[in-house]
């Protein structure tokens, strides 16, 4: 049996499109289950709900907070070194 590297190819990129199509399918649920999420705050009226999921953002579930810059900035990419 010998290997067709022709084929090899089109089946990484027919892969390769399932994956980014199923990756974005996945993104678009997650921003729209944290647009519900954040409209159900809006409408509970309780403010201490609303501070609760602030500060749970701002300094993550690991309890670390979010990375500053050098201007004391919080920093929102990843620069490689």
């Amino acid at each position: 049996m010998t290997h067709d590297p022709s084929t090899h190819s089109l089946l990484c990129n027919e892969l390769l499109v399932k994956y980014k199509q199923s990756s974005q399918l996945c993104s678009n649920s997650i921003k729209d289950l944290t647009a519900e999420r954040e409209n159900d705050l809006n409408s509970d009226g309780k403010l201490g709900n609303v501070y609760k999921y602030i500060n749970h953002k701002l300094n993550g579930s690991s309890g670390i907070g979010p990375l500053l810059n050098s201007s004391g900035e919080i920093e929102h990419a990843f620069r490689p070194c």
